[in-house]
């Protein structure tokens, strides 16, 4: 299948040793592919594998045309997907959209040392429900 998107997230490589001892590396990207709802942008978790990391260079903030295949299989009467990359091109010209941070979340200051906190006030009928 072929997917066109814009690398949001490049975890770090993974490495492992099989039964067999060889080696073997992984690497998982995030790529965004349709951002025309801002609240909920469509996105794949895709890995590479051994020397293709290198082969591709796949690069957080590039947009990509990627050759992706998925697979299915059963283990332990659960069901598990992945998506792995054969073929990654850069595409040149591409606007590069700008991946924006939420503006910080104010914090309330804390109230200075040795001052009380304000109590809520006392309902007639004894009861001190916040709804």
């Amino acid at each position: 299948m072929k997917l066109t998107g814009k690398i949001t997230k490049a975890f770090p490589e993974i490495k492992g040793m099989t039964k067999t001892n060889n080696l073997w590396r992984k690497r998982e990207f995030i790529v965004t592919y349709d951002e025309s709802n801002a609240n909920y942008p469509k996105s794949i978790l895709f890995s590479v594998m051994n020397d293709r990391i290198d082969t591709l260079n796949i690069q957080e903030g590039g947009v990509y045309e990627l050759d992706i295949d998925f697979e299915t299989r059963e283990y332990n009467g659960r069901w598990w997907m992945s998506a792995t990359v054969w073929r990654a091109t850069l595409q040149v010209g591409a606007p590069q959209a700008q991946v924006q941070t939420p503006p910080p979340v104010p914090i309330a200051p804390h109230p200075p040392i040795g001052v009380a906190p304000l109590q809520p006030a006392s309902d007639p009928n004894g009861e001190n429900l916040p709804f």
